[in-house]
């Protein structure tokens, strides 16, 4: 994955998040847990990308 598919990750998770329509406070707390979540997931992808190319070996 690489540094533009990351940015474009973001901000699609941002947009389907609907910051737009809570407090700052909440809007921050639901953009910060967004952003966890979604490195979460990028993290298990390349784990699993890995071992999958090692098996293949």
């Amino acid at each position: 994955m690489n540094e533009e598919e990351l940015k474009e990750r973001a901000i699609h998770s941002l947009l389907q998040s609907n910051i737009g329509k809570v407090s700052p406070a909440e809007a921050f707390v639901i953009g910060w847990r967004n952003g966890w979540d979604e490195a979460l997931d990028v993290a298990l992808e390349i784990v699993r990308k890995e071992l999958d190319d090692e098996e293949e070996c």
